[in-house]
């Protein structure tokens, strides 16, 4: 018998879920996890008795049992202390930017506004100065 990704147990589960008519995606609320995804593909193959035929369903109790105690996975990714990481979306979109002596904010590209640059590809920088109004940083 080929290893499946999905054990006995949960298997029980989704037959009792299946059986109370839950939606896939409820099921898939609460039996994915980040290491392990369940498509629905998954759910129609135990519901048809392709996927875990063997497996017998799971008592009502057991299922109110688990949902009583289920806990939501928290959602995000895991990082390991220490090492290094992609720096979030927040994070990429503050560096662009300088806070001045004025107290606002600035495309990090951007020439001072006070400055008379000359050039052409300085004046297009020029045109393009934002001033924001962040809240400061923490």
């Amino acid at each position: 018998m080929p290893r499946r990704s999905i054990p006995d147990e949960e298997i029980g589960l989704f037959r009792v879920m299946l059986h109370r008519r839950m939606r896939n995606r409820d099921i898939q609320f609460f039996l994915n996890r980040q290491d392990r995804p369940v498509n629905s593909s998954r759910i129609t193959g135990i519901r048809s008795g392709d996927y875990g035929p063997e497996v017998l369903e799971t008592t009502d109790t057991e299922l109110d049992a688990y949902l009583a105690t289920f806990v939501p996975a928290k959602v995000g990714m895991v990082i390991e202390g220490g090492e290094q990481r992609e720096p979030t979306l927040a994070e990429r979109a503050k560096a662009g930017f300088v806070q001045r002596e004025d107290g606002n904010w600035y495309h990090a590209d951007a020439r001072h506004p006070n400055r008379n640059a000359r050039s052409s590809s300085n004046r297009v920088n020029r045109a393009k100065t934002v001033q924001l109004q962040l809240p400061a940083p923490t």
